[in-house]
């Protein structure tokens, strides 16, 4: 025995290796087998998917697929209340008609006006607009004077009521408009549709602007604040219900509701059918106990005629049958009555394919036969 031949051996990488034959082993399984699996892999991919994803077929799907021009909805800001509305169409067309209309865009936008804009150049199919943009469009009024391609506008449905709200400090005790003068209102820049609003409101209530004690020109979130902090004795606006800023109002900073009802509002709504009556339902808002009377505008879905008949045939089928559904989901929807989903509000004429659908069915469908989202 030599004893330094055997220190050599052991610590030869031929010990090593012999100590280790167990790892070694794995590691040639494991090396086979990726080899293994490289070389039968592809055939294996191959036979699978000839049947259901061959190249002829798989280019034949999506070459039909980019045929079928998407749906685009002209909505509004992003985040608000058009622009989840105009999500919620998407998704009632796409469910409705799965194959036929398989891509729905959403584009945000500034508002009504950039969404006719869109429309009548035909970079939208579908556009929601304010109803008094809707009669000032079709009857070719204002900014829409000589405008022709306006006459191709067509109603297709009344998607959701947008009250004017009157939010007023309870300890005044004031229960109507004329009571506001010389008080300090929140109405608004020159110029802006909340002035706008404003000033019909008062007006009709039998109050001039010239009258009043104060007049804030601020956004209607620092409207909010002088609210809250005492600078302010009441803001008018036309906003969703229920509405975040009148919630604080009433909730945080001791306001109320004041009812937009006599016979001077119901000649307004008689005399522009674009302003309609609104009721806001008991606890729409905190501290709310009976529904407040007032009106508005209707937010309308509008097409072009002549544009997308079947499909906007199927969706005014569809929106009934959904109608419960999305009044529970979407702010304002509930406030359009479902006898007046088409209607209401409206100034332009009803789309043929909506026009298609009624003189093929009649009435709305049997609320009994709902499907919900």
């Amino acid at each position: 025995f030599n004893p330094i031949k055997a220190k050599m051996f052991f610590a030869s990488p031929l010990w090593s290796f012999v100590c280790r034959r167990d790892a070694f082993r794995r590691s040639v399984l494991m090396v086979a087998g990726a080899a293994l699996v490289a070389t039968l892999a592809p055939m294996a991919y191959s036979q699978a998917t000839d049947s259901v994803f061959s190249t002829d077929n798989l280019a034949a799907e999506v070459t039909e697929a980019l045929s079928q021009k998407p749906i685009t909805i002209a909505s509004g800001p992003s985040g608000s209340m058009s622009y989840l509305t105009a999500g919620m169409l998407c998704e009632v067309m796409i469910r409705a008609l799965f194959t036929d209309a398989p891509r729905c865009y959403v584009e945000p936008t500034t508002g009504s006006a950039m969404n006719l804009a869109l429309l009548f150049s035909s970079e939208a199919d579908f556009a929601l607009i304010q109803s008094d943009r809707e009669h000032f469009a079709f009857t070719r009024i204002g900014p829409y004077e000589g405008v022709e391609v306006a006459d191709g506008l067509r109603r297709v449905a009344a998607i959701a009521g947008l009250p004017i709200q009157a939010v007023v400090k309870a300890q005044t005790g004031i229960e109507e408009i004329a009571a506001l003068k010389d008080l300090r209102i929140g109405l608004g820049e020159e110029g802006s549709t909340q002035r706008l609003i404003g000033r019909v409101v008062l007006s009709t209530g039998g109050v001039q602007e010239r009258e009043l004690g104060f007049i804030s020109a601020q956004r209607p979130d620092e409207q909010l604040s002088e609210f809250c902090s005492n600078e302010l004795d009441a803001i008018i606006l036309a906003t969703t219900a229920p509405s975040p800023l009148v919630t604080e109002a009433l909730e945080r900073c001791n306001g109320k509701l004041l009812p937009l009802a006599s016979e001077a509002f119901s000649a307004l709504t008689d005399e522009n059918n674009y302003l309609v009556p609104l009721e806001l339902p008991a606890s729409t808002y905190p501290n709310q106990p009976e529904s407040v009377s007032s009106f508005g505008y209707v937010v309308s879905l509008v097409a072009m005629d002549g544009r997308r008949d079947a499909l906007i045939s199927t969706l005014a089928a569809e929106l009934p049958l959904v109608y419960g559904s999305l009044s529970s989901r979407f702010d304002g929807f509930g406030l359009v009555p479902e006898d007046k989903l088409f209607d209401l509000g409206k100034t332009a004429t009803l789309h043929s394919g909506v026009q298609a659908y009624l003189g093929q069915f009649g009435d709305t469908p049997n609320s009994d036969e709902a499907d919900d989202l």
